[in-house]
């Protein structure tokens, strides 16, 4: 062998050796972070009588065939350039509370970005699901804030049992009490039956806090993201929050048993 090409060799193995200890600190690491991850799921399950797994075959979010993780921001091909292999679900926590059942999935998606040199980072978001009696398709915008236009965006596409119907129609629900949020439906007077004014004081009230960003109705089943993985405090505010919202609506009741759409 030549002796640049030698030199050249003992420089990448001194360069290995050299960040070895810093990768296999970074992996052990990543890998303790999922362990206490999973263990404090597995705990808050174990204490609410539910089960939590890995979001893989049949366990998936009851609304996995109605929205997409990331509100669709990482399909297509602008997803093929923006991510590395795709969002994926990777935990689903099932519990029932105050007689609602509830689940509540993982997401994660890794991002491309420019500042990382060719590498990628981990997004995480989680989404809250409840079942409920039918309801009138509905999707709601609480609010401004920062990500208005993706959610807005988000709204105005009909859902997937209205686009495919013969003739989908999906309307922008105006009314005065509404101003500030965006609310979307196909059936104008079942919906402003159903956003009375105790929802209205619902809406204002969380446009405020930014604890819940947007609301879909469908197929019986109700449903809100997060940022983030699953933290169990703030997961159950939300799910509380969520549910004193069903309690304003008129009609509105759990639905049993569990059922994948």
């Amino acid at each position: 062998m030549e002796p640049y090409k030698w030199k050249l060799l003992l420089l990448l193995l001194g360069l290995a050796l050299l960040f070895a200890p810093l990768w296999w600190w970074s992996w052990r690491k990543n890998r303790q972070e999922v362990l206490e991850h999973e263990d404090a799921l597995a705990a808050f399950a174990n204490e609410a009588g539910g089960t939590v797994s890995d979001a893989s075959g049949d366990v998936l979010p009851w609304s996995a065939g109605l929205a997409s993780p990331f509100l669709g921001e990482h399909d297509g091909l602008m997803g093929l350039v923006s991510s590395a292999g795709g969002p994926q679900f990777d935990y689903a926590l099932e519990f029932v509370r105050n007689g609602w059942r509830i689940r509540v999935c993982e997401a994660s998606v890794e991002v491309r970005t420019a500042t990382t040199s060719g590498n990628t980072v981990t997004h995480h978001e989680h989404r809250i699901e409840v079942l409920t009696s039918d309801l009138v398709p509905l999707k709601i915008v609480v609010g401004g804030g920062a990500g208005r236009g993706l959610l807005a965006k988000w709204a105005a596409e009909p859902t997937r049992a209205v686009e495919g119907r013969e003739r989908p129609l999906w309307m922008e629900l105006r009314l005065p009490e509404l101003s500030g949020h965006l609310t979307y439906t196909s059936d104008l007077p079942a919906a402003g039956a159903v956003v009375n004014g105790q929802v209205v004081a619902w809406l204002q009230d969380h446009a405020r806090r930014e604890l819940i960003r947007q609301l879909g109705f469908e197929a019986g089943i109700v449903y809100t993201t997060a940022h983030g993985q699953i933290d169990v405090e703030t997961m159950l505010h939300r799910v509380d929050e969520l549910l004193d919202l069903l309690g304003r609506m008129p009609g509105v009741r759990p639905r049993h048993p569990a059922a994948a759409v």
